[in-house]
């Protein structure tokens, strides 16, 4: 009585994710008391969602898995279909788990699924879809500039100029299908886009950013005729022999449909061929798949008979880079778009009714229970090591895994970037091994190989169990490149369990640096620091994982 004493205690962490609870309890002379702590139990991988897809002409396919994921929090199904418009299951899993969130990333998580509100098989999430509407709508509230278009981070003081043009479509196909956008939003935004299409464009790049916003321009009952014929004098004189065979091309056609220009419309839009390997790609919003999605879109909508009349080659052409993971999220949401305009005018909904799935496991075989979500669909246990699909002749499958892998990266990768985390102690010594209570720097290198320069890259450094961050180190965070003159960091994301710089890179090293507090004390695996390209995925750095050791204080 009236002392105080110490017991240490030993916990193993077991293979059950998510919340855990620990009960301390004491009892003397018939007098009992319990305290309680609350701790969260994670693996050293991040979780993520991926999908791979195909298409059998045989209409039977053995799909291997590539991931072991643990049960808690995993989530697996596979889909089949005749339709390609069933692509659309495993581009909506990826957006809808994609870790990011700048302005072209929170659209995208909500932009698709608008378009497919005129499906039947997807009009019973209407309540949901409007609650994350008007997430979307606070945070393009507070993105957007006295200008009226918006910044591509929280905070940022520009106007971004391709993700401000695609959030307006955005808006704009909302407030068609009757989702409630606020006026004062769109008068600010169609201010910024008259302002930006009255502009000189510098490149065909900038040409074709131009054309989307005169076609969203004259859907809101603007008359654009002066900015097309301005247009198309700057691309005769500039890029005569190619400018019709690109995009812009077809988002002028477009435009010369809505103002009753036919023949113009006519001209212009046949020009534009489907490739999936195009050449022509500018910056990181721009590929082969989105461009291509952009103008099956555009036919789906203003030409329809010119969509109905597109053979298997051109839609196998446009889809085939989703099959080999060429996919980033602005892409992926317009193919979401495209399928879905494109299913709308071409689809027959009398299909897939003889698809079965089969799990294959340790265990044997299994037949999966069957669902229709708008597809036939089954989802399938961890255990799972490969799924049979047996359907109808020309199946497209899509497979989807989401949650937390089993196993984590055991050696560094370097893909076009390269990464690496040290932990210092207070005497500027790299350790692996501190006493409890202490405070570290966290220093990351990263650079570009092949002497680019990369924008758009995210540092994702997750934090060992029983670290903390130092916040005030984080808003006084020391950023170094031996290239005085390149400022490369955009956003900085502080998170409970990682913290995430989101910059441009480029050969010279950068240093990024913040604190760390050891809190409690064992053995802990410190978790792969990753640099990653949010829009070019053959982009990607993962460091050496190791342990990390916290001696306990002394009482």
């Amino acid at each position: 009585e009236g002392g105080e004493a110490e017991l240490r205690f030993k916990f193993k962490i077991l293979p059950k994710l998510g919340a855990a609870n620990i009960v301390f309890s004491a009892e003397h002379n018939g007098i009992d008391a319990s305290r309680s702590a609350s701790l969260s139990v994670r693996p050293v991988t991040t979780y993520r969602s991926d999908f791979s897809a195909g298409f059998n002409k045989n209409g039977d396919v053995t799909v291997e898995l590539s991931r072991q994921l643990f049960e808690p929090l995993a989530s697996q199904h596979i889909s089949a279909s005749t339709s390609p418009l069933v692509l659309v299951d495993g581009l909506h899993d990826y957006l809808e788990n994609y870790p990011h969130g700048c302005t072209e990333q929170v659209v995208s998580q909500v932009f698709p699924r608008i378009g497919l509100m005129s499906h039947i098989g997807w009009q019973d999430q209407q309540a949901q879809l409007q609650e994350h509407f008007d997430q979307v709508l606070l945070k393009l509230r507070q993105r957007q500039l006295s200008e009226g278009g918006f910044s591509f981070w929280p905070g940022n003081s520009s106007v971004s100029e391709y993700p401000t043009v695609y959030a307006a479509h955005f808006l704009l196909e909302a407030k068609e299908l009757g989702f409630a956008v606020p006026n004062d939003i769109l008068e600010r935004l169609e201010s910024y886009l008259t302002f930006y299409v009255g502009q000189q464009s510098s490149d065909l790049e900038q040409a074709r950013v131009r054309a989307n916003a005169i076609y969203l321009l004259t859907r809101m009952g603007k008359v654009t005729t002066n900015y097309l014929v301005e247009l198309q004098e700057y691309l005769e004189k500039n890029y005569a022999k190619t400018w019709r065979k690109d995009l812009t091309a077809s988002y002028m056609a477009a435009t010369y449909l809505l103002l009753k220009q036919n023949d113009q419309a006519e001209q212009l839009i046949d020009s534009y061929v489907v490739a999936a390997n195009t050449k022509n790609i500018y910056g990181d919003f721009d590929s082969a798949l989105t461009q291509n999605a952009q103008h099956i879109y555009l036919l789906a909508r203003h030409f329809e008979s010119k969509a109905k009349a597109l053979n298997y080659s051109v839609i196998s052409e446009f889809i085939k880079p989703i099959f080999e993971g060429r996919y980033n999220t602005i892409a992926a949401s317009y193919s979401v778009l495209a399928l879905s305009a494109y299913a709308s005018i071409t689809e027959n909904s009398d299909v897939d009714a003889a698809i079965e799935f089969m799990a294959q496991s340790n265990s044997g075989q299994q037949v999966l229970t069957r669902e229709s979500a708008p597809f036939a669909q089954a989802n399938y246990d961890t255990d799972t090591t490969a799924i049979t699909v047996k359907g109808e002749d020309g199946l497209y499958y899509v497979n989807v895994q989401t949650g937390f892998d089993h196993q984590s990266p055991t050696s560094a990768v370097k893909e076009g970037v390269e990464v690496t985390r040290t932990f210092y102690d207070k005497t500027g010594k790299a350790v692996d091994t501190i006493k409890q209570g202490a405070e570290l720097d966290v220093v990351i290198r990263v650079r570009a190989l092949n002497n680019k320069t990369l924008s758009n890259i995210a540092v994702i450094d997750l934090l060992p169990g029983g670290f903390e961050v130092v916040r005030n180190s984080i808003n006084n965070a020391q950023t170094y490149n031996s290239d005085l003159a390149f400022n490369n960091i955009d956003y900085v994301d502080v998170r409970e369990d990682r913290v995430v710089y989101y910059g441009r890179f480029n050969s010279a090293i950068t240093e990024l640096k913040y604190k760390v507090k050891a809190t409690a004390a064992g053995t802990f695996t410190v978790p792969s620091t990753t640099a990653e390209s949010m829009y070019d995925r053959s982009v990607k750095a993962i460091s050496e994982s190791r342990n990390f050791k916290v001696l306990a204080a002394q009482p």
